[in-house]
């Protein structure tokens, strides 16, 4: 395409515009993914480095517009000073003295949509606020003489530094899941009972066990994050997902050699195992001997 003459702009830039939202619906199938472009002004060749400048200035705005956007220069591009509502610290330490995420994640959203409405294209900006509020939370947690270590156990990561990403909608996603796993897992701490959300997890298992089932599909059927129910799950459970997934297995395993003439491989398919010298390897963890061998002694 001619990118350097203003010479039927608008019907390039349309064209340009379909190519990219072709091109997205292809990644977001294929890959789970999408691209953002963004067009500067028009000029001579010579001044491609310039323009490119601006292009990287301008694709800054995916910040607030979002993921798989088309962006141009537009007059009121011209950098103005940001003047947002300071974050109220003392309503933030309320709503997490209520335990309850949902409430504190409401001032969150409030928080990232006055970001949004003003416009915020500063990455570290967006991480400032994201470190205020993370801060505020861990003091809060201090003050109160928790063990963040005890909530967190294998999530350790949420506590280190602030992932980079490209949009608001990123940021404001994670420091949420932040703020979900430390509060609902002190909520567990204080013996606040998620029993239903474990009752859901073990009955999806017991009526899918056979299937190719895994942590992430469990967590999502019970509608929380994969990083909270793992620690939930085994904080209520005392084992891993994937201990009690294969306790179900190899005791489904275990009636089926009682009770049919199947064969080992057989069996293994019926309580979602694909690889049958896995599944003998896990039954013999479980059991002391292979399933050939614990067939015989049911017989004699």
């Amino acid at each position: 395409m001619d990118v350097f003459s203003r010479h039927d702009r608008k019907r390039k830039l349309n064209a340009l515009k379909g190519e990219v939202e072709s091109f997205n619906e292809l990644l977001k199938e294929e890959f789970h993914n999408t691209i953002s472009l963004a067009v500067s002004d028009v000029g001579s060749v010579k001044e491609a480095a310039v323009l490119f400048r601006e292009a990287e200035n301008i694709l800054k705005k995916r910040m607030y517009v979002g993921a798989a956007a088309f962006l141009e220069k537009e007059d009121n591009d011209d950098i103005q000073k940001i003047t947002l509502n300071p974050i109220d610290v003392k309503e933030v330490e309320a709503r997490i003295e209520s335990l309850d995420s949902s409430h504190v994640c409401r001032y969150i959203q409030k928080v990232f949509q006055e970001l949004e409405e003003k416009q915020v294209t500063s990455v570290e900006f967006v991480k400032s606020v994201c470190e205020q509020l993370k801060n505020i939370l861990l003091q809060t947690m201090m003050n109160k003489g928790i063990d963040l270590e005890g909530i967190f156990e294998h999530n350790q990561a949420l506590l280190n530094e602030i992932p980079e990403y490209f949009t608001l909608k990123e940021y404001e996603t994670w420091i949420e899941n932040l703020y979900q796993v430390i509060l609902q897992g002190l909520s567990a701490l204080s013996g606040t009972s998620h029993s239903r959300i474990i009752l859901q997890a073990v009955d999806y298992i017991s009526k899918n066990y056979a299937a190719d089932i895994d942590l992430e599909m469990t967590a999502d059927y019970v509608n929380k994050s994969k990083n909270y129910f793992s620690y939930l799950f085994k904080k209520e459970m005392g084992v891993s997902f994937v201990e009690y997934l294969n306790q179900v297995r190899i005791e489904e395993a275990k009636k089926l050699l009682e009770t049919t003439d199947e064969k080992s491989y057989e069996i293994s398919k019926r309580v979602g195992y694909s690889d049958n010298k896995y599944f003998s390897i896990v039954f013999k963890k479980y059991t002391g001997m292979s399933p050939a061998q614990y067939r015989n002694m049911l017989k004699s």
